[in-house]
């Protein structure tokens, strides 16, 4: 459980000034690749979130907990 929301925290990271999430990153080069920023990755985070932290039932639909 502690893992999983270190993990979540270390998203923060591909999170920009707009609140949006980068698709991804190029690690060796340190850019977004590529440049983009999707709703659905958004809504990746949101669901992660869910799914560690418990926050509504819905996160059974993930964790079957």
């Amino acid at each position: 459980q502690a893992k999983a929301e270190d993990m979540l925290g270390w998203l923060a990271q591909f999170r920009d000034e707009t609140g949006a999430y980068w698709m991804g990153m190029q690690v060796e080069q340190k850019v977004f690749w590529p440049v983009e920023r999707p709703a659905w990755t958004a809504g990746a985070v949101i669901l992660a979130h869910d799914a560690v932290l418990r926050l509504t039932p819905a996160c059974e639909v993930l964790t079957g907990r």
